[in-house]
């Protein structure tokens, strides 16, 4: 039985050697080397300590190389596939949210594989997505007992816009009283509901 059981250890330990032997070189992973890393990995995660011992440390080290330029492969492919920042919608906040957070999980030895190009490219689609969604804030509503210039103001803060691109204002069940002049900066404003 002790033999059947060895066996099957040195079997284990020789298919995750083999996985990890098939990845490709660091500087040659891509995104479509994810599943293969992935799997390589929980193969190695599921041997017994006494198993993992067996793994050579150089074959280990491709193994953590594969899954760290996997990281850095993953966050260029996000940045990458944004759009040109005078090309950014509302519709492109969740892949930009994305590709910040790709970067953001970056070690600091790996950010400093994502190229200038790609950096600048994330901070100026966040910069068109935050004008975007400025702009795209046409309704605000305030309840607050007292409609004062502060209060509406938060209200449009709240929602993300800014008070050139407000259209609508609506007044909660809260609402007793409005300042005089609170209307003042909303130009575009031509709808108020109570």
């Amino acid at each position: 039985l002790k033999k059947l059981t060895d066996a099957e250890s040195a079997f284990s330990v020789a298919s995750v050697k083999e996985k990890i032997n098939a990845l490709p070189a660091a500087d040659e992973v891509t995104t479509a080397n994810k599943d293969a890393i992935e799997a390589a990995r929980g193969f190695y995660d599921a041997l017994t300590d006494e198993e993992k011992a067996k793994v050579a440390p150089e074959t280990l080290k491709k193994l953590t190389d594969a899954e760290s330029a996997l990281a850095v492969a993953t966050a260029n492919e996000a940045i990458n596939a944004l759009p040109a920042a005078d090309e950014v919608t509302t519709a492109n906040k969740d892949a930009i949210e994305a590709a910040r957070k790709a970067y953001d999980e970056l070690t600091a030895t790996q950010k400093k594989k994502v190229s200038a190009d790609n950096l600048k490219k994330i901070e100026t689609a966040e910069k068109a997505l935050a004008a975007a969604v400025e702009k795209s804030v046409k309704t605000v509503t305030v309840n607050a007992k007292t409609v004062s210039a502060k209060t509406l103001k938060a209200a449009v803060a709240k929602a993300g816009g800014s008070s050139k691109y407000v259209k609508t204002i609506v007044l909660g069940k809260k609402v007793k009283k409005i300042s005089k002049g609170v209307f003042k900066n909303y130009k575009k404003a031509k709808t108020l509901i109570v």
